[in-house]
């Protein structure tokens, strides 16, 4: 038997379809369907069919109607219409009710789109939109259930209509979707993916401006509908299609020789297809000169990409999530909204070059792992890799098209040079006909050094390694080297002391105790001798053979070496001044360097993020407790780990108190960060004891802070409170006003945990006046959001527009777990408000903004409200998915309250999807867990879940006495929200009560 509710309801015998005719049999047989597989009672029946007011004989047609029903699903199918105790059990097998095919070929559909398997994706997700025949039980009258299922299969048909735009897009099929994305568009809206999908149809079809237009119609839609500005997404494709096309590749000088080599380019460029080419040889041999050129001379209408993969030289290679947040805001993302995690960056690259016709050039790569995340995925996108692997694994996995550079040919070689006597042979000979090398010799015969001058020098040599090409290389830079006067030769060699392969000119300034100018002309003269390259913004670099030259040329300097760590010190604390000003820093640091100077708190931000690898590098406790507010803004876990870890061996070795203080509170801060309550608290704990013995007043506060707010997240909310209560009357005594505003804030947290609603938000109010007054942008970001919650849970006037105001302050602050954390609140609100799918993607943009590194609160709570959304979509699989992961990195932290949260959800998931049984199993662990911690708010609403899930199993007398008791907790804590969601479970379980009896 075969069922269509995707339309007029009707059954099919295997012959023919069977509509039904009259209005209440048609409303029975909705009912079981939706419900297929349980048993409705009927009682629920009738309310389902008549209301609250069904007439006396309404049992006796609910029989009358099964016999109906059961008569026209013949006698073949009858049995399937079961009487069960006080009810009714339609019994279904898998893919006989259109509904569920739909909702499985849609998921299946969306996976394989997930995984990059597009074609397949538009396949599935078409079919399953094609079984739609009309409005969800178009012929049913409106029921509890009928609109709750219609809602639910609404929005699922909307998603999967966007996805299957999404795979179509992705295909390259822009051209036929535009029109009708826009009678979608014109029928909804209000919906702004579609509208995003519209301006990518209409740019990938060369229409840009109609699809800048098409952003600016939407904004006026929602601007006079709800006074509110589209999405971030489109907000960042619009500022993409006004902007010009990335083109990072950096100009190179005029290219001799590779004819074959830019041939074999040409002729795999002009396949206008999707292609991976990997150019590979020995150091030097002109791979990065040779792309550089090739990429120079060759049309790509959507832009050009490069990154240095720094795969050999000295330092760490480029991690790749780096290197796609560098791609992600070339295309047009801002720092700000690029996600924390590779993955979701990756994700987010994929989908910015599909479809489009660009180039990627990824330099001086390690090997094929380093190269993988980097590339596009389906797309017309060309690729580039250079590299001194031979990357015959990227052959295998990806169809790399390898292409291996020789030395230049003898004529070749001598043409670089520029000259073509006998000399100049041989010097291009004991260069090794190497591009590297003979780039350098070929600078110093422009600036008039004889020829013989070189040729003797390279000669004075170790003849017999000219055979190898490093040998050669280091003989080309002896000479160059030479031909420096003395004050550029000193610079250079001072370089190998630099701890990472970028530096500054205030670096080398202060490295070289120069003037600011002198360095710079110094590095001017390098420069021109192809000693450093320019890197922009007054940066320098070193090619990697160049590095470990001057590494091997180093003197033992410690009075330069004190030098470089003042001016990182300097300027790091500094760089605090406008990061986070008011954030607890050890005192009495006295540095003899001049700091960098900023001109606001964006170009501050832009240092530290440029000279992170320098300054972990260097470290020093100093240095790290200057980091601390950078560190926790930018979810940089394992470089602070390893600084943090590095500075305190040094305050143990000084047997600095304050220092060992400061390294303590940041591995606190750290470990609460990523959930780990129990480490946080015993490395906050200790801070308590060092911070004391040094007389830091701020610092004491601080790691009071720390240990209270670690007895939270361990769920014992009155401890930390007390902790925290200690906290605050040392801020007011020493006068620590951020301190004071720190401590309300967390206070206020631990209250509405222990349901002291009304306090919680009094002490939110006295933070958030206090930050400000302070101009803290960072409190008021992080409390503005924890205010409009705490207000919304005690029934107080509150709106979503606080929640968007807390977010813009955190985008404008460039902090990533703030963002991330708001995200998920407005997410909850969403959620709450019944709008599942702008609850999913606000959940979404919360975890790929947190990320694996981000703040680990953050990411349990989002991943339970995904959930939520999920579980409202009828997504069940996913939801509880995601509550698994949740509930596992909470029970592995011990983050008490996002454990309760997760056993809810998977308590109500367990019933909405039919199995009430285990429903109950969690809602029952979730009140004991909420009791024993004296979590009031989460007793109440494990107590409603309890009670709704006893409801379901029909016992109402059971369910009545949880109700109650949810209401009381609800009534204890102020929570009205929660007493009215109690009172209206109460009634409804009387109703059925008063109808059984």
């Amino acid at each position: 038997m075969r069922y269509r509710m995707l339309g007029n309801i009707a059954a099919h015998d295997g012959a023919h379809w069977h509509p039904i005719g009259a209005a209440k049999p048609r409303a029975l047989l909705a009912a079981l369907l939706i419900r297929a597989g349980d048993v409705l009672s009927v009682d629920q029946l009738l309310f389902e069919l008549w209301g609250d007011r069904p007439p006396r004989s309404a049992p006796t047609q609910i029989h009358g109607y099964v016999l109906r029903i059961r008569r026209m699903l013949g006698e073949a199918h009858a049995q399937s219409l079961v009487t069960a105790g006080p009810g009714y059990r339609l019994v279904v097998g898998d893919g006989e009710i259109d509904t569920r095919v739909f909702a499985q070929r849609s998921a299946l559909g969306r996976e394989a789109l997930q995984h990059g398997d597009v074609e397949h994706a538009a396949e599935l997700l078409g079919t399953a939109l094609a079984m739609w025949r009309g409005p969800v039980l178009a012929d049913v009258p409106a029921s509890p259930l009928v609109s709750g299922i219609r809602r639910r299969l609404t929005e699922l048909w909307h998603g999967t209509w966007e996805s299957r735009v999404e795979a179509d897009l992705a295909l390259g099929r822009h051209a036929g979707l535009v029109e009708e994305i826009e009678r979608h568009v014109d029928a909804h809206p209000l919906r702004e993916r579609p509208w995003r999908q519209l301006m990518l149809a209409l740019d990938r079809a060369g229409r840009r401006d109609e699809a800048i237009a098409a952003y600016q119609r939407l904004r006026t839609i929602l601007v006079d509908h709800s006074g509110i500005e589209p999405g971030l997404e489109l907000r960042l494709l619009y500022d993409d299609l006004r902007r010009p096309r990335p083109h990072l590749v950096p100009e190179v000088p005029k290219l001799v020789g590779r004819a074959a080599e830019l041939t074999a380019l040409d002729a795999l460029a002009d396949e206008n297809s999707p292609a991976v080419v990997a150019v590979t040889g020995p150091a030097g041999i002109g791979k990065t000169a040779l792309v550089r050129h090739w990429a120079g001379r060759n049309d790509f209408p959507d832009g050009r990409l490069y990154a240095d993969l720094r795969g050999y030289g000295h330092g760490s290679p480029a991690e790749p999530g780096a290197v796609l947040a560098t791609f992600l805001q070339a295309l047009g993302v801002p720092a700000d909204a690029v996600p924390d995690d590779e993955d979701s960056r990756a994700a987010l690259y994929r989908s910015r070059v599909a479809g489009g016709r660009l180039l990627v050039v990824l330099d001086n790569a390690r090997d094929a792992a380093q190269v993988r995340p980097l590339l596009p995925g389906p797309s017309r996108a060309m690729v580039v890799v250079t590299s001194r692997d031979d990357l015959r694994g990227l052959a295998a996995t990806h169809g790399a098209h390898l292409l291996r550079l020789p030395v230049l040919e003898p004529a070749a070689a001598v043409a670089l040079l520029g000259r073509a006597d006998a000399d100049v042979a041989e010097l291009a000979a004991l260069c090794g006909h190497l591009p590297l090398a003979l780039r350098i010799a070929a600078r110093e015969l422009a600036a008039r050094t004889p020829v013989s001058a070189l040729v003797e020098a390279l000669r004075a040599g170790d003849l017999d390694g000219f055979a190898h090409r490093d040998a050669a290389v280091r003989a080309a830079f002896d000479a160059s080297y030479r031909a420096l006067p003395e004050s550029a030769r000193h610079v250079f060699r001072l370089l190998g002391l630099t701890p990472g392969r970028e530096f500054t000119t205030h670096a080398v300034a202060a490295l070289a105790g120069l003037p600011v100018p002198a360095a710079t002309a110094v590095l001017d003269r390098l420069a021109a001798a192809h000693m450093v390259e320019p890197a922009g913004r007054g940066r320098f670099t070193c090619h990697d053979l160049l590095r470990r030259y001057a590494v091997g040329l180093a003197p033992d300097d410690p009075a330069a070496r004190a030098r470089l760590t003042d001016h990182y010190l300097a300027t790091a604390l500094h760089a605090a001044t406008f990061v986070s000003p008011h954030m607890a820093r050890v005192p009495g640091a006295t540095v003899p360097a001049a700091p960098v100077p900023f001109a606001d708190r964006a170009a501050a931000l832009a240092w530290l993020d440029a000279e992170r690898a320098n300054l972990v590098a260097v470290g020093g406790w100093r240095l790290v407790d200057a980091l601390r507010g950078y560190f926790s803004m930018r979810s940089r876990r394992g470089d602070w780990a390893a600084a943090a870890r590095a500075g305190l061996a040094l305050a143990v070795a000084e047997g600095s108190a304050a220092g060992q203080s400061a390294m303590a509170i940041s591995l606190g801060l750290l470990g609460w960060c990523e959930g780990r309550y129990a480490n946080a608290r015993a490395h906050y704990a200790e801070a308590v004891v060092f911070a004391r013995r040094a007389r830091w007043g701020e610092g004491e506060a601080t790691a009071l802070n720390g240990v209270g707010r670690a007895e939270v997240g361990l769920g014992r909310p009155r401890e930390g409170r007390r902790v925290l209560t200690e906290a605050l009357a040392l801020d007011r005594a020493i006068g620590f006003r951020a301190g004071e505003a720190r401590e309300l804030h967390n206070i206020g947290l631990a209250m509405q945990h222990e349901g002291l609603l009304e306090a919680a938000v009094t002490h939110q109010e006295q933070a958030l006046a206090l930050y400000t007054e302070l101009g803290d942008f960072r409190g008021q970001c992080v409390v503005g959001d924890a205010l409009a919650w705490a207000r919304l849970l005690a029934g107080l006037p509150t709106d979503l527009s606080e929640h968007t105001a807390a977010l813009a302050l955190g985008a404008g602050l460039g902090w990533d777990a703030a963002q991330a954390g708001v995200l998920r609140t407005i997410a909850a609100r969403h959620r709450d408000a019944g709008r599942f799918t702008t609850a999913r993607e606000y959940a979404n943009r919360a975890l790929a903004l947190a990320g694996d590194g981000g703040e680990h609160q953050v990411r349990v709570d989002s991943l339970t409200v995904l959930g939520d959304a999920l579980s409202g979509l009828d997504l069940y699989a996913e939801a509880r998915r995601a509550y698994t992961e949740a509930l596992s990195a909470a029970a592995a932290s011990g983050f008490v309250t996002g454990r309760v949260d997760a056993l809810l959800g998977l308590a109500r998931l367990h019933v909405r999807s039919g199995e009430p049984a285990t429903g109950e199993v969690w809602a029952r662990t979730a009140v004991a867990a909420a009791r024993r911690h004296g979590l009031l708010l989460r007793e109440a609403w494990s107590l409603t879940a309890l009670a709704g899930v006893t409801a379901a199993r029909g016992r109402h007398t059971d369910a009545v006495r949880y109700a109650k008791d949810a209401l009381a907790a609800c009534e204890r804590s102020g929570h009205h929200a929660g007493a009215a969601t109690a009172l209206s479970l109460m009634g409804h379980l009387a109703s059925v009560q008063s109808h059984a009896g």
